[in-house]
């Protein structure tokens, strides 16, 4: 005079996906944008679990002492609201990170205001894995990125900056600048933070190409007492 029934409950994913691209170069946004297109209408398919995104990555033209300011832009593909605990950047050769000064009571003073204000800051550390040095920010940190909304279509995302300066006096000198979350708050479905694993969509990269000007000076008579040389 009774029966049952099992229920099994459907585990959602977690995953974030990380882009990188050059928005200004001293103080002068690029044109054409870099920012990237997406389109999510494959993570409404079954077995899709990326969204699709269309961004240049051709090198930026830099020339020495430049400054560049990259934005990292994490999305969240996943079925559940996510945080990007910690975010890093490499620092490669060639270019430098941009200091700025605090108060005693952590107050912006000089420097690099967008570096101060996303909270970034240098860093070295002994991991039989990932980045050992470079430079990280927790300011993503206790902040939400909404779950992916499959009935809307529409994809959630949280936007970092971060301010170099070109170092290089190398001409045609590639620097490839890496981003990557290092830590979150869930089992990613694609990706392990903190592994350096390009194909991963938990990691992306920008590239400058540096430059210089190469200018000829030549001078010659044109006109005597008004007239023309022949």
């Amino acid at each position: 005079d009774d029966d049952f029934e099992n229920l099994t409950l459907l585990e959602k994913d977690y995953d974030l996906a990380l882009k990188k691209f050059i928005s200004k170069v001293n103080g002068v946004d690029v044109e054409p944008t870099r920012e990237p297109i997406v389109n999510v209408t494959k993570l409404t398919q079954e077995g899709i679990t990326d969204a699709e995104y269309t961004m240049p990555k051709d090198p930026v033209k830099v020339k020495y002492e430049d400054t560049v300011v990259y934005t990292i832009r994490v999305y969240n593909e996943g079925e559940i609201d996510a945080i990007a605990k910690e975010v890093i950047d490499n620092l490669p050769e060639g270019i430098e990170f941009v200091e700025y000064e605090t108060n005693e009571n952590g107050e912006y003073v000089s420097g690099s205001k967008i570096n101060y204000e996303y909270g970034w800051e240098k860093f070295e550390r002994t991991t039989e894995t990932g980045w050992t040095s470079g430079v990280k920010t927790t300011y993503l940190d206790g902040k939400v990125i909404k779950a992916f909304d499959s009935e809307n279509k529409e994809i959630s995302y949280l936007d970092l900056q971060i301010e170099f300066k070109v170092v290089s006096k190398s001409s045609k000198f590639i620097i490839k600048n890496i981003a990557e979350i290092t830590e979150d708050d869930g089992d990613d479905r694609d990706s392990i933070p903190n592994n350096q694993a390009t194909p991963e969509d938990d990691q992306d990269y920008e590239n400058i190409i540096t430059g210089r000007y190469d200018l000829a000076l030549k001078k010659f008579i044109s006109k005597v007492n008004g007239v023309d040389v022949e």
